[in-house]
This record gives structure tokens, sequence and C-alpha cells, in this order.
């Protein structure tokens, strides 16, 4: 992905109360029940994107400049024109857009009550959205006002406890959240402790670190509010929906222009980067849910409470081969650990393939997108299998995120099938137009015994190119239920040709959703294996998006051809052979599949 390039391209990607004493602000993405009339009989009010009603200001709003009123006209019309999800209304729309914007803005501890979030629900969680096409931002930006004012209250007072000779501190410890501020400022400094800093270096990094976190703040910019404001309304349409600032493309160019990293995909966290998931070349030791914490050089640690993740990301990045030690956060017991990391190259186009020596006959084949050409890759490696006499092939798809849409049509043609392999579907709801797509007959098709290896990070174009193989009795499916992306998106940029810098980010969005010949839906739902195994579910308890919902359309009747073999007896044959009743290392898993692959192989 070219986060810069303006030009657009479809491809599929792998892409989920406060109370009075400070806590954590409940912010699940529910309709309220509004929704219905309050009165039996009663008319439910008609919602458009009008002028909404006067909202009371929170503090100093900012000025609605023409960088935001731009920005948000160009954002809603892109959605409202080519996003897949039809809102019912838009007070529907306005209350997933102000959990989101509630969610991002107030995700730290300490800066709402339970009164005051009650409160602004009341106020503007059922009409938040409306205005927005026309550049009616009051109401968003005011909300961002008080977000702002609560940061600063509390890193203002957490500062003023290392000057207590300075200005009073009365207008802020006088607020009922200050006892969860002061808590705030001595869990830091433990926490600081614990990693080995002393009483007197914690002091002093705590309070630089309040003063740039306050410094930053007091930089808020006109294009820094419309981004938030675009995070969490791109969020309202679907949890997979993604924007990126301007800013954020030029700092990932930075980060990425001759620097490698550890093969880890990280998510935020309050005391550094938490590690969201292993790409399938990393050699880390870490595990998902472990927290980078800090990185030492020369002896001396460096903590990453409180960094930004663009920052802790370009602290683990270097040059190729290069070493990094971090200290980290095991999520398992709570531990620290440090670990000395040798940084990788992030390989996207990886294909291999071994033969195993026992069975010369069985190869076992490895990959983990399918990018551009790669279907030409996949094709010649399989001829070159064929010509060593090579029958049967293990295809290990685990943490495969797909790729292009074109690639991974391609793919069921190698493997004989020529028959419409998806259907797709754009537009919205009644209006929406379904298209089979039909895979390209190949000149040289293996036929032989084909099983694939799936687990939950298998996702979009592995899970479309899985289904195919599937559903036409081209292959046996082993391992875990695939993740359950079962959409198409497209990437644009909300700059134009003809804007003075390119300030607005770009839009991740999606434009239709995929489903196999049988009409089941994808998304939510994922491929379930022929032979379940007991794996390590390297995303965790993944929580299903409640707008991009599971579905079904009509079949193209016919086509479907289940696989002529007793799943019973493959399970039997397995289990006196196994031990499944314990999770089995990824070594096991790949061991475990290569025999299904044969035990299959001796079937029929």
């Amino acid at each position: 992905m070219h986060l810069g390039f303006p030009a657009v391209f479809v491809t599929i990607f792998l892409v989920a109360c406060a109370t009075n004493t400070p806590s954590k602000v409940d912010v699940a993405v529910t309709p309220s029940n509004s929704e219905q009339p309050a009165v039996a009989g009663a008319t439910k009010p008609e919602y458009d994107d009008s002028v909404p009603q006067a909202k009371p200001i929170l503090g100093d709003s900012p000025a609605v400049t023409q960088n935001l009123k731009t920005g948000m006209k160009r954002l809603t019309a892109l959605l409202s024109r080519s996003h897949i999800q039809a809102f019912d209304s838009q007070r529907l729309l306005s209350q997933y857009y102000f959990d989101q914007l509630i969610a991002l803005e107030f995700s730290q501890q300490c800066l709402l009550s339970a009164e005051e979030l009650s409160a602004l629900r009341q106020t503007y969680r059922d009409d938040l959205a409306l205005g927005l096409a026309k550049g009616l931002l009051d109401s968003s930006l005011s909300i961002l006002s008080l977000a702002d004012e609560r940061k600063q209250q509390s890193l203002v007072y957490k500062i003023q406890q290392f000057e207590p000779e300075q200005a009073p501190v009365s207008q802020h410890a006088a607020h009922e959240l200050s006892a969860c501020w002061q808590q705030q400022l001595q869990d830091d400094l433990q926490w600081l402790a614990r990693l080995g800093l002393d009483t007197e270096s914690a002091r002093q990094f705590v309070y630089k670190r309040y003063q740039l976190q306050l410094d930053t703040l007091e930089q808020n910019t006109d294009i820094h509010q419309f981004d938030r404001l675009a995070q969490a309304y791109v969020k309202a349409y679907s949890n997979s929906e993604s924007y990126h600032s301007a800013e954020y493309k030029e700092q990932y160019r930075k980060v990425s222009n001759g620097t490698y990293g550890l093969g880890l995909v990280f998510d935020s966290d309050t005391k550094g980067a938490k590690v969201k998931y292993k790409r399938g070349h990393s050699n880390s030791a870490l595990k998902v849910d472990d927290v980078i914490v800090a990185i030492e050089d020369n002896g001396r640690v460096i903590p990453l409470l409180g960094e930004e993740l663009a920052s802790v990301v370009s602290l683990v990045k270097g040059p190729e081969g290069s070493t990094v030690k971090v200290m980290v956060l095991k999520a398992n017991s709570n531990e620290l650990v440090t670990y000395t990391e040798q940084r990788i190259a992030f390989k996207r186009e990886m294909l291999g393939y071994k033969i195993i020596k026992s069975h010369p006959k069985t190869a076992l084949i490895h990959f983990e997108s399918m990018p551009k050409d790669f279907a030409k890759e996949l094709e010649a490696a399989l001829i070159e299998l064929q010509a060593k006499g090579v029958d049967n092939v293990l295809i290990d798809l685990r943490n495969n995120g797909g790729g292009s849409l074109t690639e991974v049509i391609t793919l069921p043609g190698l493997f004989g099938i020529t028959e419409p392999v998806l259907l797709v579907a754009h537009g919205k709801d009644s209006q929406l137009e379904v298209e089979a797509m039909s895979a390209k007959p190949a000149a040289n098709p293996f036929l032989g015994k084909v099983t694939i290896l799936l687990n939950q990070a298998s996702a979009a174009g592995t899970e479309i190119f899985a289904a195919a193989m599937q559903d036409y009795g081209r292959a046996i499916i082993i391992g875990d239920t695939s993740f359950g992306r079962g959409t198409i998106q497209q990437y644009r940029s909300l700059s134009r040709l003809y804007d003075v810098e390119e300030v607005f980010g770009a839009v991740q969005y999606t434009i239709a959703k995929v489903y196999r010949i049988t009409g089941e839906g994808l998304q939510n739902r994922g491929i379930r294996p022929d032979v379940e195994l007991p794996m390590v579910r390297p995303l965790g308890d993944k929580p299903l998006d409640p707008r991009l919902k599971w579905d079904q359309i009509e079949a193209l009747q016919g086509r479907s051809r289940a696989l002529q073999i007793d799943i019973k007896q493959l399970q039997t044959k397995l289990k006196s052979h196994y031990d499944l009743t314990e999770t089995l290392t990824e070594q096991q898993v790949e061991q475990l599949a290569v025999e299904l692959a044969l035990i299959y192989a001796d079937l029929n």
C-alpha cells in the first residue's frame, strides 16, 4: 500500500462508564432506545442531514475554519456515495459517530465523570452527524474542546505537583477528578521505579513527559482537529474503515525509508506499544498482547510511557541486521523480560516450498500475501513441483492477509477450477448489484490432492481462495476458523490536485461485500475448517463488528460440489495418532498438517 499515492486502487485488506471516581468511559456502540417512539401512537420525527438544533458550547470551542468545512464535506460525500453501509437514519449514524468520538477522545481515564458522560449523551448523541455535510461542525468541535480542556487540566495539575511554589492549583485541585490525576501521577512514578529508574530520575522523566504532552496539546491546529473528527466518522461506518492523516503518511514514509523492524504490528498502549499480531516472517520472541515498555541503549533505560505509537515504532526500527534491546511486559504473566531482537526486512512477496523428504510426492507451500503478479509465481512453483513428481500439496495460509482481488480470483484456476469462484455485491441494501467472478483457466493446472491450512489471521483474499477450493471439492480445509473479512475496500485521498498543499489524509473504506458461490457471506463468519486443530489464536477473542454483519444472498445453483471423502474417517485416523486436547505450538501444527495431508492423499 502506497499511502501517499493519490490514485484510487481496489484491493482486499486484512485488514473490532465512567463513575464519579475515575474509570474508563463505556463506549459500547449500540443504538439508543430513542430510535422508537416514546409514546404509543407517537410519530417518530424525521431526521435528515439538515441544520441541527443549537447546542450548548463546551468551553472555548474552536472556530470552524475553511479547512474543517472542506475536509468534512469531502469525507461525508465520499462515504455517503460510495460506502456500502446504508444507515436507516441520520440519527443512527449520529449515535455511532458520537460513540466513536467519545471512545477516541476520552479513552484515557479520569477525563469524564458519569454525570458528564450522561449529559453529553443526552445532548449530542442523536444528532451529532447532522449538518456535517454542510460544514456545520460546532457540536463536534465543542466535544473536542472539552477533551482538550480536560487533558490540559490533568497535565497542569500533575506538573504543579512538582512546582508547589508556582501558580495556585486550587482551580484544578477542586475538580472532582483531581484525586484520580494524583493517583495517575503516583502510578507513573511507581511504574518507572519498576523499570529500574531511581526516584529522582523517575520524577524528572514524568515531569518532562507531562510538559511535552502539554506543549503538543497547545499546538493543536485545525487540520489536527479535522484528523480527529475524520477518524471517528469513518469508524462510525465500521471498525474496518480507517483514516490516515497527511502527517501520518509522512511519518510512515520517513520511518519506512531504509529502516527495518521486528516483523510485528503494534497497537497503542499507555505504557508503550502492544503487539497486535506477528507477521509470518517474524522471528521475534514477543507474543501477541506483549507490550514493549522501554528501549535499552548502552545500559540506559528509555521508558516509552506516554509515547505516541509512531515515535515508538521509529525507536524500534533501524538498519537491517542490527539489534535492539527491548524491555517487555509479558501479557500472560505481567513480568518484565528483556529481549535482544534483530531487525529484519519485511518481505511481502514471499513464496516458498519444500518437498517432504520421507514422502517425495508431497510438498509444503507457504505464502503470506498475494501481491501483484503473485499468481504467476505460484503457477511456476506448481509446474516445477509437478515436474518433480509431486501430486499432493499442503498450502500453509496461516497469517495470510490476502491481497489483490485480481490475483485472488486467478488462484483457483491454477487448480483446475474455471467456473465462478465468488459473488461480489455492490451498492446499498435493496439496490445491490451482484456480479459473479470466474477463475481464469491455467495452461497446466495442478490436479493432485490439496490441503489448505488456515488460522484466525487468515483473511480476506485468503478466505476467498479457500472458500472456492472448499466449495468445488478441490481441497480439504484444516486448522482454525479464519478471520471473517468478507469485504472489498478502496483507498482514496481527500486531497485534490488543485489544493495548494496536501493537508488532508486518505480514507480506506468498504465498497463491496463478497460471498461464496453458495450465497453465504464471509463477513464475521470466515471459513470453517473440515478438520479443526487446537491452535493458538493470534488475534485473541476478536469482537464481531455490529454494523457490517454476516448475511447471505441467492446461491449460484448447481455450482457447489462437496468433497467426496469421509471427514469422520479422516478425523478418526488423526485422533488415533495424536492428542488433540491441548493447544499445539506452531511447529506442531505444521507437523500435524503434513500428517493430515498424507492421510488425505491415501484416502480414495
